[in-house]
């Protein structure tokens, strides 16, 4: 929660944790949308740095590994793309916003 605040920077700060203590309540209810450091830009950043010339697809080594550096394990590998060694946007994307998802949760699902 602390890197939360220092990342986000809110004019209130004391409004700002309680809003988030409220969200970590629904996302263990709901087991949905919990809150995470990493956006969608800064997937992308991830993304395309693997992919600096714009081909549309990294490797299955490099997404393995960007999942890696993101903190996403186990590393799902057998993703849309996998058997050509082709993985685009998409498909990283929604697979990093799973595993992000899932290591944010503070809690254990029960």
């Amino acid at each position: 929660m602390t890197s939360q605040l220092i990342y986000n920077r809110p004019e209130n700060p004391k409004k700002y944790m309680i809003d988030l203590l409220e969200k970590l309540q629904r996302s263990r209810a709901t087991k949905h949308d919990y809150p995470c450091l990493f956006d969608d830009t800064n997937i992308q950043s991830v993304y395309n740095m693997l992919d600096p010339t714009n081909r549309g697809f990294i490797t299955l080594q490099q997404y393995k590994e960007a999942m890696d550096t993101l903190g996403i394990s186990p590393v799902n590998e057998k993703v849309e793309g996998a058997s050509e060694d082709k993985i685009n946007f998409d498909t990283f994307l929604s697979q990093a916003r799973s595993g992000l998802s899932k290591a944010s949760a503070t809690f254990q699902a029960s």
